[in-house]
């Protein structure tokens, strides 16, 4: 059986803001992983006093500039 690799999410630098409500907020962080630095939008909450990620979504610089790039172009 192979064996579990472990999981270390560490918060680089938080960034903003996106949603917060009484539970939990969602943010753009840098997170490291395993040593390797991403962008991440995520929610965060707290549970027994310790701050836990929530689902989310974990981006490369390139891909995060597509992203704005989509943004930017879209109509309001």
């Amino acid at each position: 059986m192979a064996e579990k690799k472990e999981f270390k999410l560490e918060t680089v630098k938080k960034l903003g803001v996106i949603r917060e409500n009484d539970k939990s907020t969602v943010e753009l962080r840098i997170t490291k992983v395993n040593d390797k630095e991403m962008y991440d939008i995520r929610a965060w909450f707290e549970k027994d006093g310790v701050e836990q990620a929530g689902k989310g979504i974990r981006l490369s610089e390139e891909e995060l500039n597509t992203l704005v790039q989509i943004i930017e172009t879209m109509d309001e």
